[in-house]
């Protein structure tokens, strides 16, 4: 058994507080900087046993306080910087706890998300090819963070998922990223990150490796040239030329003989290929690619790719009564436009507040809770299909009147969550509502008054989100909200 390092396998000094964490750890704002820590020691495989415990205990669910959470995984990385991994039950170890390091990378704790993330990076980086089945199991669990409009969560997955690439040798990854890209019911946030991450993947990956996978890579290319936004087939051009300098003959062959006319003028339109986008720091891939990226990661969602965020007209009256209670001067196209880094509303009057309370709710994500969350925190899904089976279990917890209250207002505060997150933007989401209209004229009839308050913000809620699309469903529902309630319908619509 191979022994720590002790050069650098210093004990750590310092206090511990009265939670058993070391103080220096107790602000995570801090971050983490490697050169300011000596590294943990761990003098045999007991001891390293019993710390695994540990974070195996407070890392498996999100009932544990965030700051304890963080300094949990900072004591992780000081392990590694201490030389624990070269003891050879570090790896065996480490499978126990890659369930409890995905709860951490999906958390709706930015702080969380993000040490999480960094802690992954750090691991891949040391262990190198022992990583490479652990990189193929984080990969498709960072694309839920990925796609949320919180931009530190979504940023913090996308480095993460970049560096994995880099640092390790994937297998099951390249499905899942071929899967990404080519989807077009998919987000087009994760379409376009999986043709950034195809792309690295042909880049770093020797001709050789690539064999195995050239038909299937080629036929996937195909479709997603065919994507209909823009950055994604700027992006995946690129990945098409990189093939092509793997597999000159199958990239005619099997790529361009199968394209149309317009879809070959576009391959040769571009051939330049240079290094992906990586968030807010590196140029693009080629010029167009560079200025079509940048739309697609800062227009409002739900805009036509290289155009104008699409405009929205129509605010219901549900919607226009709720801003003036909450003191917020807001159009519809500002809420859209979450992604852009920017606020989407401005606080006006005595009653406002700031989005960083979303950011930082404690907002659990079941639906039976004691209490209501102060604020409904985004939760995004990963593709159409995804989102069905949320509201389809939504649909069937609001069908009645009979169930527990709690779990009604949980499942109303959810799908509040998922607007949030962005599920207005799939082109289903439509259709989706219309499952939930009688479900929801059921709960607005409830004799509750907080369930009835509930759906009413949900009511708004979609309005907002949903601008010129909601005007049928707004048709529908005002009559219902009128008849169940004349004198408070026309207080409230005043």
């Amino acid at each position: 058994m191979a022994s720590p390092r002790g050069a650098r396998a210093e004990s750590r000094s310092g206090s511990r507080n009265d939670k058993g964490l070391p103080n220096e750890t107790g602000n995570p704002d801090v971050g983490y900087d490697e050169t300011q820590r000596t590294g943990l020691m761990i003098t045999d495989e007991a001891e390293l046993n019993k710390r695994f415990t540990k974070l195996c205990k407070k890392l498996k669910d999100y009932t544990e306080e965030w700051e304890v959470r963080v300094a949990l995984l900072h004591e992780l990385r000081d392990m590694l910087v201490g030389g624990s991994h070269e003891h050879e039950a570090f790896v065996p170890l480490l499978h126990q706890l890659k369930d409890c390091l995905a709860v951490q990378a999906t958390d709706l704790r930015s702080a969380v998300v993000k040490e999480a993330c960094e802690t992954l990076s750090h691991l891949s980086r040391v262990l190198k090819k022992q990583f490479d089945p652990f990189a193929d199991y984080f990969i498709p669990v960072l694309f839920k963070p990925l796609i949320v409009t919180i931009q530190i969560i979504s940023d913090s997955a996308d480095q993460c998922i970049r560096s994995l690439i880099e640092s390790s040798r994937i297998k099951s990854a390249l499905k899942k990223i071929l899967d990404g890209a080519k989807n077009p019911r998919g987000h087009k946030i994760l379409r376009k990150s999986c043709c950034d991450y195809l792309l690295i993947y042909l880049q770093r990956t020797s001709t050789k490796r690539l064999e195995k996978n050239a038909d299937i890579i080629a036929a996937d290319l195909v479709k997603i040239l065919d994507d209909p936004d823009a950055a994604v087939k700027a992006t995946a051009r690129q990945c098409y030329h990189c093939y092509s300098q793997h597999f000159p003959q199958k990239a005619k062959t099997k790529v361009v003989a199968k394209l149309d006319q317009s879809q070959r003028k576009f391959l040769e339109s571009g051939g330049k290929v240079g290094a992906p986008v990586r968030r807010g720091s590196l140029t693009s891939v080629s010029s167009d690619s560079s200025a079509s990226s940048a739309k697609s990661r800062t227009k409002a969602p739900g805009s036509p790719a290289g155009g104008k965020p699409r405009s929205m007209t129509y605010s219901s009256p549900l919607a226009k009564k709720k801003d003036s209670q909450s003191g917020y001067s807001s159009s519809t196209s500002d809420n859209r436009a979450g992604r852009s880094g920017s606020g989407s509303r401005t606080p006006t009057g005595r009653g406002s507040r700031t989005m960083s309370a979303q950011t930082d709710s404690k907002a659990k994500r079941d639906y039976h809770t004691d209490a209501p969350p102060a604020s409904d925190s985004a939760i995004s899904v990963a593709s159409a299909d995804e989102l069905q089976e949320e509201v389809h279990s939504i649909v069937s917890l609001l069908s009645t009147i009979e169930s527990d209250p709690d779990v009604r207002a949980g499942a109303l505060r959810r799908l509040r969550g998922l607007l949030n997150g962005g599920a207005a933007e799939y082109d289903v989401f439509s259709n989706l509502v219309e499952d939930l209209k009688d479900p929801l004229a059921t709960q607005a009839s409830d004799k509750k008054g907080t369930i009835v308050k509930e759906t009413c913000d949900t009511l708004v809620l979609l309005a907002q989100k949903m601008g010129d699309r909601f005007r049928p469903f707004a048709d529908f529902f005002i009559p219902i909200l009128y008849k169940l309630n004349k004198e408070w319908f026309d207080k409230t619509m005043k």
